[in-house]
């Protein structure tokens, strides 16, 4: 029943970012990560500034094992929100396993440089 509310109320607002990450996660923990993922390609579609967007579409790729694809979703979800705590959380324990251990520290240090305040 979840599933097809959901699927009902972006049958009428498709660019619903928050039901369509609750979609997104109906289908996780139905154990579809595909379907989960092209969910959440769609909400990044229709809401490219959403950071939260990007962090739950990394997370899943990361289920995925698309590591790469992964530390770039949340990076990019950092850039657009440098408060985004599980995403800082997120780039530290996933980078030493992309050979980039320091990537976390190294983005900070970017903000700190290019950013004002």
């Amino acid at each position: 029943e979840e599933k097809v509310a959901l699927q009902h109320a972006l049958g009428i607002n498709p660019g619903w970012s928050e039901a369509r990450r609750a979609l997104a996660e109906v289908c996780e923990r139905d154990g579809d990560f595909e379907a989960s993922r092209e969910h959440l390609v769609v909400a990044v579609r229709h809401q490219p500034l959403d950071a939260f967007n990007h962090g739950c579409l990394a997370d899943i790729l990361w289920k995925l094992k698309d590591r790469l694809a992964a530390i770039q979703s949340v990076e990019r979800a950092l850039r657009l929100n440098p408060e985004y705590g599980w995403g800082w959380r997120a780039l530290a324990a996933w980078s030493p396993s992309t050979g980039s251990s320091s990537r976390a520290l190294e983005l900070a240090r970017e903000f700190t440089r290019t950013r004002g305040g």
